[in-house]
């Protein structure tokens, strides 16, 4: 049924983040089968788990489905169960959840029994649910659009002795009766081992022992032993496949002037040059500031591949204002053969553009030098004077560095969100009104995990304290980050008066 030749994954895929999570994956999953793919942390078995829903697309290789690609697969043909099952809700009680998506009201009863729950629960909230029930839920949520394989990663975690003991009987249940293919990622054998019959451990990316259940097995030989390469595909070359999502910027794991520069005097020049270019946005100011640019991407040997991949609507964006602001007409006027252009709508929609492109790139250049544990001292320090006017600059910096430090985790979560939000959605076409609607509700349900996101980062604040601000680096200026501070400051004055 799915077929994994020679697959491999690295996330961040050329650039100089690039993390290498599996290597030549060789898998096959019939019709029926229960695979349960076990590993210690960070052996590849999530990332193994969204492959197989089709969610990722891999670095080299292939995974196919009845021969074809696995993305060619008709939508609802996969589901894929979260670890946190509350980021794949999007209703706000159990039966309105579990129709949601699958343009019928189908058998919410028989879904709710086939999973272990009584069929009462369906006027519940979601929010009223236990862990165990939570998961539940979320498992006859994908079986109502009838998957051909599901894909539960880590079913059975943070869950206690009984709920762990319901899960599996719903999985059971499952198995038996609909005759559904499944993958069980799990880190340990406890509880879940039994329910399948295909068994694979991974380590540092790699299958390093499968077997199946119709093998047999001598007394005294470990669950595991070496895989026997009989499912194995050979023969194929594998192929790069595109990247798959956008990379967030952050520290070069690298040394340079400008790493060790510190933090507060690389805001502080981020800060006088905006302010500057602010008073005086002049094509002068623009060039400076630019040049200024181009020499702290070399100090900091900024690789072309860590650039940030910007999405070809953002560009496409930008030309469609440039258009507009052409129609402004005015001086000067561009002759082109016989055509005329007057350019005096578009030379400052250009300027404020460059502008605005070269300050992101400044804030970039700042991420790209500053590791994210030494920009909360950086604050501290920099904001230390304005003590004397009792503003609490220890609560301003803590709000500020946690917001940053939070954002890799919020922007992992919405992709999750967005996963689980794109296989729920029915295969057949809907109106534009639908559509419409359900963006609406994509958003009201990211805002949501954005609230929770934030009560939960108050109540740890509440709890543990807040983060340590202060750091051993506290020297005096050095000599090099004195004429770099005394550079920036006489270049942003230039830009201010002669700008």
């Amino acid at each position: 049924m799915i077929l994994l030749d020679r697959v491999s994954f690295s996330y961040d895929l050329d650039t100089p983040w690039e993390r290498p999570v599996l290597h030549d994956i060789c898998l096959q999953i019939n019709a029926g089968d229960s695979l349960l793919v076990t590993g210690s942390n960070g052996s590849g078995k999530s990332t193994l788990a969204w492959l197989l829903s089709g969610r990722l697309v891999p670095t080299a290789g292939d995974i196919l489905f009845e021969g074809k690609p696995l993305q060619q697969a008709p939508r609802g043909t996969v589901g894929l169960s979260f670890q946190h099952p509350r980021l794949q809700m999007f209703r706000p009680t159990v039966a309105e959840d579990i129709r949601f998506g699958t343009n019928t009201n189908g058998n919410i009863d028989q879904l709710l029994s086939l999973v272990g729950l009584v069929p009462t629960l369906k006027t519940r909230r979601l929010d009223e649910l236990s862990g165990g029930e939570q998961r539940r839920v979320a498992l006859a949520g994908l079986l109502a659009r009838r998957p051909r394989l599901l894909v539960l990663d880590e079913p059975l975690a943070g869950l206690d002795w009984q709920a762990r003991q319901q899960v599996s009987s719903a999985l059971a249940r499952i198995r038996r009766e609909t005759g559904t293919a499944a993958v069980l990622v799990s880190h340990d054998l406890e509880d879940i081992s039994a329910l399948a019959n295909h068994h694979v451990l991974l380590q540092e990316g790699r299958i390093t022992s499968e077997r199946r259940e119709h093998q047999a097995v001598v007394s005294g030989t470990p669950f595991f032993s070496p895989p026997t390469g009989s499912s194995h595909p050979t023969g194929k070359k594998t192929k790069k496949h595109a990247k798959n999502s956008f990379t967030l910027p952050r520290c070069l794991p690298r040394e340079s002037p400008l790493h060790r520069t510190q933090t507060h005097v690389k805001l502080v020049i981020l800060a006088m040059l905006s302010i500057a270019l602010a008073f005086r946005p002049s094509w002068t100011g623009i060039a400076i500031f630019s040049l200024f640019l181009g020499g702290g991407l070399a100090l900091a040997r900024v690789p072309w591949n860590a650039r940030p991949r910007l999405p070809g609507w953002f560009w496409g964006g930008l030309a469609i204002g440039g258009f507009f602001s052409t129609l402004g007409g005015g001086e000067p006027v561009v002759s082109l053969g016989p055509v005329t252009v007057e350019l005096g709508g578009f030379l400052p929609w250009l300027q404020l553009t460059l502008l605005a492109l070269e300050l992101l790139l400044a804030a970039a250049l700042l991420v790209w030098t500053t590791p994210i544990a030494d920009l909360a001292p950086g604050l501290t320090r920099l904001l230390a004077p304005l003590r004397r006017l009792r503003i609490p600059v220890d609560d301003l910096v803590t709000v500020i560095f946690m917001s940053i430090r939070s954002f890799p985790l919020i922007f992992h979560e919405l992709h999750t969100l967005q996963s689980a939000w794109q296989m729920r959605q029915p295969s057949t076409s809907t109106t534009i009104n639908e559509r419409i609607l359900r963006g609406h509700d994509f958003l009201v349900t990211g805002l949501s995990t954005l609230i929770r996101q934030g009560r939960d980062m108050a109540e740890t604040l509440e709890r543990r304290g807040k983060p340590v601000l202060t750091s051993s680096n506290q020297e005096n200026l050095a000599g090099r980050d004195r004429l770099l501070f005394m550079a920036v400051t006489a270049t942003s004055l230039v830009i201010i008066v002669w700008g």
